[in-house]
């Protein structure tokens, strides 16, 4: 790949990654199907570890679950945002925008390693970022 097509293509990437982030930040609430019930389960969670009224009201009829789950991931950092502070929808936020820009992210570094000379295509990727299973909500 010539160096000068390798910067441009470069340049057109992280341009383009950096637009992805538009739809999750130009609305209030970005919406996807389960996301309102990770972010309640990620605030319970969070009640739950604090401790006082809402631990002895939750620990009456449920519990940790300490096995790796799927969902634990999501849950767990939303409950860290929410923990120092962050409001509960910009802490699913930064959880969807750290999602777009891993796949973007991960996605060229998946080409990278397979056919350097490909790269291109990571760019091409980006329009797979919100595919259906994540506008599930499931990330």
């Amino acid at each position: 790949m010539k160096p000068a097509f390798a910067f441009a293509e470069r340049v057109l990437f992280f341009v383009l990654l950096a637009l992805q982030l538009v739809p999750l930040w130009s609305v209030h609430y970005f919406l996807t199907g389960d996301g309102p019930c990770h972010l309640y389960n990620a605030k319970v969670l969070l009640d739950f570890f604090q401790g006082g009224e809402a631990k002895s009201f939750f620990s009456s009829w449920m519990f940790v679950n300490t096995a790796l789950e799927p969902n634990w991931f999501s849950h767990a950092t939303m409950s860290l945002w929410m923990g120092l502070g962050t409001p509960p929808f910009l802490a699913e936020k930064i959880l969807q925008t750290i999602y777009v820009l891993a796949f973007g992210l991960g996605l060229r570094f998946m080409i990278r390693q397979l056919n350097p000379n490909a790269l291109f295509l990571s760019t091409f990727g980006l329009l797979l970022t919100y595919h259906h299973v994540f506008q599930m909500g499931f990330y």
